[in-house]
């Protein structure tokens, strides 16, 4: 393994010193459609490289293909290095195979919350994702993936939560977070609608750790 990881880093490397982001993964998706060898390894390199030419490749391979092969593919989506694997995260998490949906579902809303994208936009992908939550656990991801999206859209969203019982310390930590200002700053939110929702949020809170005390 420490081998492959040796090479895969190698390619990765050599790949990445190509200026042309096109051309980066043409060797490897060349080699990848002819040495049948080479598969499973170019599929630990591809996803960290990414390109759309590499990402429709690999799609493809999950569309197509069967058992292991397809689990290698999955993998290779999950491991995207960035955000460009959502759509089909977010179509596997939707309607499966039911194996996949969990993990797609946690990929989604992890990439898409890490991703640096405009916070109007995130916040319209992360709502799609918690259209399909099924859990309080992927409610619960979805929220905590707003924290620091400080739009005043975001903290109407999250403050939908502060009356789910499942969900509402997180939604209130997460708004509270949203509303005030950042640590050194006065850049905080103000108006009627906010202090209704800070107020919530206290009382979510105080609630919180009044149940704590009783415990």
């Amino acid at each position: 393994p420490d081998a492959v990881a040796s090479v895969q880093n190698a390619l990765v490397n050599a790949a990445l010193t190509i200026e042309k982001a096109d051309d980066r993964t043409k060797t490897l998706i060349e080699a990848y459609q002819t040495r049948k060898a080479l598969k499973e390894k170019l599929l630990g390199v591809l996803p960290r490289i990414g390109g759309p030419d590499a990402l429709k490749l690999v799609v493809a391979e999950f569309n197509t293909k069967k058992g292991v092969s397809k689990d290698q593919a999955f993998k290779a989506l999950t491991s995207w290095k960035d955000y460009s694997a959502c759509d089909q995260l977010f179509t596997i998490a939707s309607v499966g195979p039911e194996k996949y949906k969990a993990e797609a579902y946690q990929s989604y809303v992890d990439k898409i919350s890490k991703s640096k994208i405009n916070p109007d936009q995130k916040l319209l992908l992360l709502r799609k994702g918690m259209d399909l939550a099924k859990t309080a656990d992927q409610k619960k991801l979805v929220i905590e993936g707003l924290k620091g999206n400080r739009t005043f859209l975001t903290l109407v969203f999250v403050a939908k939560y502060l009356d789910d019982k499942e969900v509402q310390n997180e939604a209130a930590h997460v708004a509270m977070g949203i509303a005030l200002p950042p640590s050194g700053s006065k850049e905080g939110m103000y108006g009627e609608t906010v202090k209704q929702v800070l107020n919530k949020c206290i009382a979510v809170i105080s609630g919180e750790e009044s149940d704590y005390a009783k415990e």
